[in-house]
């Protein structure tokens, strides 16, 4: 179960590490599509296998979230909102539980300083 957590951990490390790369490259303000594009290029440079999160489109949040299956371990979404609220965070954890992961990452690109805009959330922790 160490060993596990150790993984995920180090999954996390370098998907914040990929996304410093993006951040630093694009900056904040770019469409979604510029830092979704290249994020899955950092994390494949990173040697991680990823995989999209097909979910059905939520026609009350009038976009679609992109998400990222990380290693089998880790669910990513990517933004570039002007700011996150509990909605994103529940959403968040709504899709965890949906996909039976217990580890989550959303990161928002729009802030001047990357690690501003990440949140991780994962379930080893809270128990």
């Amino acid at each position: 179960m160490k060993q596990e957590k150790k993984q995920k951990q180090e999954v996390c490390n370098e998907i914040v590490r990929a996304a410093e790369v993006v951040h630093f490259v694009f900056g904040p303000g770019k469409p979604d599509a510029t830092y979704q594009r290249y994020m899955c290029h950092e994390l494949k440079l990173a040697g991680l296998h990823y995989s999209p999160q097909n979910e059905p489109e939520n026609p009350g949040y009038g976009e679609k979230d992109f998400d990222l299956i990380v290693e089998n371990s880790v669910l990513l979404r990517l933004k570039s909102s002007w700011s996150l609220n509990g909605i994103h965070r529940e959403k968040l954890l709504v899709d965890l539980k949906l996909s039976k992961l217990d580890a989550g990452m959303l990161v928002n690109f729009n802030k001047p300083a990357i690690r501003e805009g990440i949140v991780k959330i994962d379930s080893d922790d809270e128990e």
